[in-house]
């Protein structure tokens, strides 16, 4: 193992192989999955952007020697640190879109209760007449 490697490539290649395909197949579940059109989307998009960064962390973590490649081991974390930045936009952007979708979705409860409760008063008032 080279001196400026932070772990074995022998832990490296097989953590984020298993981590890769965990992330894509949740893609492939979110793909066929009833949610919403626009958690979907953002979900499906943040698992593309975690293919991209893991390999980035396999390689910052794994084969990147920062003694005889300070320069790449740096562009190499700036990627990794980018996408992870990337990936924790979008999650906030999924907890203001479940925020907006919970609004919605109360608001339409209200209406359908106040609704009912008209009804449920009109059929009370008919019975009293």
């Amino acid at each position: 193992m080279p001196t400026g490697v932070v772990l074995s490539p022998w832990l490296v290649i097989p953590v984020v192989g298993v981590l890769m395909l965990m992330v894509a197949g949740h893609i492939g579940v979110l793909v066929e999955s009833q949610a919403p059109a626009s958690r979907r989307r953002i979900r499906i998009a943040n698992g593309w952007v975690m293919l991209m960064e893991l390999p980035m962390l396999g390689a910052g973590f794994g084969f990147v020697d920062s003694n005889t490649s300070p320069r790449l081991f740096a562009l190499v974390w700036v990627a990794a640190i980018a996408l992870l930045g990337i990936s924790i936009g979008l999650a906030i952007l999924d907890v203001a879109n479940t925020l907006r979708l919970n609004l919605r979705t109360r608001r339409r409860l209200r209406r359908t209760a106040d609704t009912l409760a008209t009804r449920v008063n009109a059929m009370r008032q008919a019975e009293h007449e």
